[in-house]
């Protein structure tokens, strides 16, 4: 049975990693690049980590599908 989403906590997930991007943008940034030679910030594996967190408490069975993630 697929799980009921809550999309006002769903957004309180994209803040909480919105404002953990900005306090990285606050200071220098350094920006490393994948094999496919795209790039890869600290804020992109910091929301990434806090995301894909938060979603695994609440959704357990539901897999996570992300760009950052090597083991998929």
């Amino acid at each position: 049975m697929l799980e009921t989403i809550d999309l006002n906590t769903i957004c309180d997930i994209a803040k909480k990693a919105a404002k953990e991007i900005m306090k990285i943008y606050k200071k220098d940034l350094s920006v490393e690049f994948k094999k496919d030679n795209s790039p890869l910030t600290e804020a992109d594996l910091k929301a990434n980590l806090i995301i894909c967190e938060e979603l695994q408490k609440l959704y357990p069975n539901i897999p996570i599908l992300s760009e950052e993630n090597t083991n998929v």
